[in-house]
């Protein structure tokens, strides 16, 4: 599928529940972007690899589903559009596998004192802890306060059982992880530490009115 951001290259200017096709980019470290692929980790929970990998691919698609617990968003919910918003409870889906986002109680595979942060289960399947808090840390411009705006809005990613802080550790992996960056669910976390920052590189929704 050729995408054309030439003519858009801003996208939609607020990120919608379901519709919104997203890549979302880490603040340190030069900036990668949350990835996942069908292979597992060789180790730990052995489920699907997360990573951050630093150039354009469609395994970098996400969406933001509704929580566990409550009935998900459909297609077929042609009716009302939900904007992310700051403060509120969500789960992170990846397009092309569609398994949640998802840490636990498991060592990181290199930095063994954080929690491994999987791709894990499907719409229905998972349990709370693919619930994640979206934290808006910083807003640039005059849009919603309170919204996701891709570009202009620093947010963190809380795990809502855990307490830890989505991350990207600054080291790599090894070659089962094709040397890609790891990411980690941060147990201590200063607000000010970017590697728990992130913001929507990319935006695709046909739903939406383009942005300038």
């Amino acid at each position: 599928m050729k995408h054309h951001h030439h003519h858009h290259p801003m996208g939609p200017r607020d990120v919608a529940l379901g519709s919104s096709i997203i890549s979302i980019k880490n603040q340190a470290l030069g900036g990668a972007l949350l990835h996942s692929h069908v292979q597992p980790f060789p180790e730990g929970s052995e489920q699907q690899q997360v990573t951050v990998y630093g150039y354009s691919d469609a395994n970098n698609e996400w969406f933001f589903q509704r929580i566990r617990g409550v009935e998900p968003w459909t297609d077929a919910e042609n009716k009302t559009i939900e904007f992310v918003k700051g403060g509120e409870m969500y789960r992170l889906m990846h397009r092309l596998t569609g398994k949640n986002l998802h840490t636990h109680e498991v060592p990181a595979p290199i930095s063994k004192s954080e929690y491994e942060v999987s791709a894990y289960g499907d719409v229905d399947l998972g349990d709370y802890k693919d619930n994640w808090i979206i934290e808006i840390v910083e807003q640039v411009g005059e849009e919603d306060p309170t919204l996701l705006h891709p570009l202009s809005t620093s947010f963190r990613i809380k795990n809502s059982i855990l307490g830890c802080y989505l991350a990207q550790s600054g080291k790599h992996l090894p070659e089962w992880g094709f040397r890609q960056g790891e990411v980690v669910c941060l147990k201590h976390a200063s607000k000010r530490d970017k590697r728990t920052w992130w913001n929507i590189e990319t935006h695709e929704n046909e739903r939406l009115p383009q942005g300038e």
